[in-house]
């Protein structure tokens, strides 16, 4: 909550009363689209695909070479590698599986079931996907657990369907941390450690997060499984883009737009360069401060409220080591996790989540580790070039000592790649390269996914949190609005 200059209350988070100006403005002859789309991201793919379904006029305008955001693809040398996604959530049943249903789109034809594997000190615990799986793996690793486990997984699984929000077991999830829930069940450091292991997928340590926030996030991979797209994060965005097209709307990239053109207080379409187009309605699906900040004129936007966005804190970013190898490495599962302190390794062997991803008894590989974008030197620098090697250097040691078969990856690269957090901002303009959009910590007020400014809504991870099934459920949501009803459940072309 702000106080502006004029004493009155602001708050980011109120929902906007305005309706959506779709309807009355259609007709309109004047106007070049029904709806723009800034920026390809999933949230905007989604939105997207959805009005493309409900016969929108629709053009998404994206900045790069490619669509997709964090959620893409790139080769090297004949290794594809993910430019951040590699685990997604909602598949079986969430937002991601309605995405699906909505755009008739198979999952079996998009995505694969993640393994694990999770190494802490001297135990090798493997995950198939599955909630039974989870239990029986934990519950060897840890038998004097094994009750706690059975409780702690059945009664996360209740809370992840939801069925009854008022229920008092959901709601003893609302008013503590995700550590002291942890604590109420677990003694065992280690355990709790396994259970923390997925919070890199919210970036924040667990005293600092809601026990329900981590539910969809980090829980639901062991209860439902999280899933790796088949040909790469690459194959699943390109497949929405393709839906779009196929139903009369307009993709086009190397589209950098410049200003979302506001008059009295009503969008009225986006300037790329010397070329405008016009429509009545606007999705950014840019982070807020890209959008507030830069693509609006001052004056526009009550300062206060655009200096209250401003100052939302951003996310983790991260580093990202890509590495094609002569080694096979297909005996072991496609994610890998060293939990060990000061040996902390995230690897995904995108490979064995689909074997296309590497040259046959070849392999490709992620490995994700931290990385502080104010730390980071600017590009183009030797110092810049300085810090990538050593951060390379750093993880490779990591997985070497931590790794079953990688004992001597350093000898066996045949193809490498880098990215920083100046990277993450270079190619999607998410201010400080940051992962999940703002930070995901308790208390954080999220800006509304409808803004001040009537027709303009906002698509992305600002207004839900990070991750593909947060960013396509905020597209969604806002799609249903643009079209000024509930399309959940509809199954009509």
């Amino acid at each position: 909550m702000i106080v502006s200059s004029e004493n009155k209350p602001i708050d980011i988070s109120a929902p906007q009363a305005w309706s959506s100006p779709l309807q009355e403005q259609r007709s309109c002859s004047s106007f070049d689209f029904d709806a723009i789309v800034v920026g390809s991201g999933l949230g905007g793919l989604a939105c997207a695909a959805l009005l493309a379904k409900h016969s929108i006029k629709v053009l998404v305008l994206e900045q790069h070479y490619q669509v997709g955001g964090y959620c893409s693809s790139f080769q090297r040398n004949g290794f594809t590698f993910t430019s951040g996604v590699e685990d997604i959530s909602g598949v079986e049943a969430g937002d991601t599986a309605q995405l699906l249903a909505e755009l008739d789109l198979k999952k079996e034809d998009l995505f694969v079931l993640n393994t694990r594997m999770f190494i802490i000190g001297d135990k090798r615990i493997r995950l198939d996907g599955t909630k039974q799986g989870t239990v029986s793996a934990l519950s060897k690793a840890f038998p004097d657990e094994a009750e706690a486990i059975v409780r702690f997984i059945d009664e996360a699984e209740y809370v992840l369907r939801m069925e009854d929000p008022g229920n008092e077991t959901v709601q003893s999830w609302v008013s503590i941390t995700y550590q002291q829930k942890l604590d109420q069940y677990f003694r065992n450091p280690e355990l709790k450690s396994f259970f923390c292991s997925l919070l890199v997928y919210i970036g924040m340590p667990a005293d600092q997060v809601p026990a329900q926030a981590a539910i969809g996030p980090c829980l639901s991979y062991f209860i439902v499984g999280g899933y790796y797209p088949k040909g790469g994060p690459q194959n699943f965005v390109n497949s929405i883009r393709d839906y779009i097209t196929a139903h009369s709307g307009k993709v086009l990239t190397n589209k950098h737009v410049d200003e979302i053109i506001v008059s009295d207080g009503i969008v009225g379409g986006v300037r790329v360069g010397d070329k405008t187009y016009s429509s009545p309605v606007v999705v950014s699906n840019v982070n807020a401060k890209t959008l507030y900040q830069r693509l609006i004129a001052p004056g526009r936007v009550h300062k206060v409220f655009v200096d209250a966005i401003g100052a939302l804190p951003m996310s983790i970013s991260c580093c990202m080591v890509q590495i094609g190898t002569d080694i096979d490495l297909s005996c072991l599962p496609s994610h890998i996790q060293v939990l060990d302190k000061g040996a902390h390794c995230h690897c995904v062997i995108n490979s064995n989540a689909d074997h296309s991803l590497a040259p046959e008894g070849k392999s490709s590989l992620t490995f994700i580790c931290g990385g502080d974008y104010r730390k980071t030197p600017p590009r183009g620098t030797p110092e810049y070039a300085r810090y990538k090697d050593e951060r390379a250097k750093t993880i490779i040691s990591r997985a070497e000592a931590g790794i079953p078969n990688l004992q001597d990856l350093q000898k066996h690269i045949l193809a490498l790649d880098i990215s920083t957090p100046l990277t993450f901002e270079r190619y999607t303009s998410m201010p400080e390269g940051a992962i999940y959009g703002f930070e995901q910590s308790i208390g954080l007020t999220r800006p509304n996914f409808k803004s001040p400014i009537r027709g303009l809504y906002l698509a992305s991870s600002s207004t839900a949190g990070g991750g593909v099934e947060s960013v396509i459920g905020a597209g969604l949501t806002c799609a249903r609005d643009i079209l000024g009803k509930n399309t959940a459940h509809s199954s009509s072309s």
